[in-house]
């Protein structure tokens, strides 16, 4: 009997502890956060972001004493980070900087979530990071101004400001700003211009991930205009087949040799248009007169492209033409297409100024729409026969039955004649 009281006096020690722990923890769950019983408005902003995802708190960034309810939590000897005078932000431009980077320079670290580590280095030898560390401009774009503050998103987050959708209009806040951007001889334009463009528009209106941004161009975090001579190698990123034909033309040369500037000298680098036949007129007279030889080769090229829309646009009426009356024409609307793509091409070989080289292309989509118009026309005139004969089989027996409905009225007239009268 007495051992059995002594086991149960221990089962009941035993439990006593566990609840006693368990009330501890719980407790401690439920110890009040001070940053965000003081700062609920930024404990909302936080909460969306991705550091708050990946449990970066508060103190990691601002240091002190979080479980602190008292302004002893912003003490320095809790290594609260950051000024606390009213009406200034905790943290300069600069410091922002370089408390990113603590952790953001630090590869392990990076490494465990696939982002790189050499976005401080490649912030310093920007435009911006020169103005703002060397230069000490405060009007310099910091880690905060593009990413935000406390809700900082995922790049892959449509929500986010550096989500590939929304840099434009990211950029825009500053430089869209007449008088901000008067200081450094920028026109304030340029993010206007940009939407305007092709490009703005297939990013914005297309929804096109593969168009270039402001950071696609640009960089991001090395944020600095191209140089004028190394603005092709830009554009060549996703233009590869106009940089090969620029490179083995007259052209690349001579702008090498005079400095010039090779895809904005006929491209604007912001408003690019969608090149179209023009441009053999309005570009080329910039550099050469009219009746030069220059020109006359930029004219045969005009006319070798126009050519081949005109006899396209011929097979595309035909096309329409053919499906009206009911023939299937899917199999030729893919060969137009192919057609169309070889014209297409023909547009970056006019960077090489070689008549064999758009030749090529135009030939070969001449050729297909040839083919096409051959064999829609034989359709057609088979159709057309068809459409006749039947005609002229219908004729003939509507003239038959006519004839046998008049022999019919005739017989039944001489029959009444032919009855007695009495």
């Amino acid at each position: 009997m007495g051992g059995e009281r002594k086991m149960g006096n221990k089962l009941l020690a035993i439990l006593v502890l566990i609840l006693f722990l368990g009330a501890d923890a719980a407790a401690n769950q439920k110890r009040p956060n001070s940053c965000t019983v003081c700062h609920g408005d930024r404990a909302v902003e936080y909460a969306k972001s991705i550091h708050a995802s990946v449990q970066v708190t508060c103190t990691d960034c601002h240091g002190g004493n979080e479980r602190d309810l008292e302004m002893t939590a912003h003490a320095r000897r809790f290594g609260f980070k950051g000024n606390l005078k009213d009406g200034r932000p905790p943290f300069t431009k600069q410091e922002i900087v370089f408390l990113c980077s603590r952790c953001h320079s630090d590869t392990r670290l990076m490494n465990t979530y696939g982002l790189p580590s050499d976005q401080l280095q490649q912030y310093r030898v920007s435009e911006h990071g020169v103005a703002l560390l060397k230069r000490g401009d405060r009007n310099a774009a910091s880690c905060s101004d593009c990413h935000g503050v406390h809700t900082i998103l995922s790049v892959k987050d449509p929500a986010s400001t550096v989500f590939y959708k929304n840099v434009p209009e990211t950029c825009a806040r500053c430089h869209s700003d007449d008088r901000l951007m008067a200081r450094y001889g920028i026109s304030a334009e340029i993010p206007e211009r940009y939407r305007d463009g092709v490009h703005g528009r297939m990013l914005q209106q297309e929804n096109r991930k593969d168009v270039p941004n402001c950071s696609r161009c640009h960089g991001s975090h090395g944020a600095a205009p191209p140089g004028v001579v190394r603005v092709e190698n830009v554009c060549g990123q996703c233009h590869a087949k106009t940089r090969q034909f620029f490179d083995a033309s007259p052209h690349r040369p001579a702008f090498q040799a005079r400095g010039i500037s090779q895809c904005v000298s006929c491209h604007d680098p912001h408003y690019t248009e969608r090149a179209d036949l023009s441009y053999f007129e309005s570009r080329c007279t910039s550099c050469h007169e009219e009746g030069s030889g220059e020109y006359r080769r930029a004219q045969q090229i005009r006319v070798l492209v126009q050519e081949t829309e005109q006899e396209l646009a011929e097979v595309e009426e035909i096309l329409k033409s053919a499906r009206k009356v009911g023939i299937y024409v899917d199999p030729y609307v893919e060969q137009l297409s192919e057609a169309r793509t070889r014209l297409i091409e023909a547009i970056p070989a006019s960077h090489s100024l070689a008549l064999e080289d758009i030749e090529r292309y135009t030939s070969e989509a001449r050729g297909i729409a040839a083919d096409i118009q051959i064999e829609l026309n034989t359709h057609l005139g088979e159709r057309n026969l068809w459409r006749y004969l039947m005609l002229g089989i219908w004729g003939f027996i509507l003239i038959v039955v006519v004839s046998l409905y008049l022999q019919m009225r005739r017989r039944e007239k001489e029959l009444e004649q032919e009855e007695p009268v009495e």
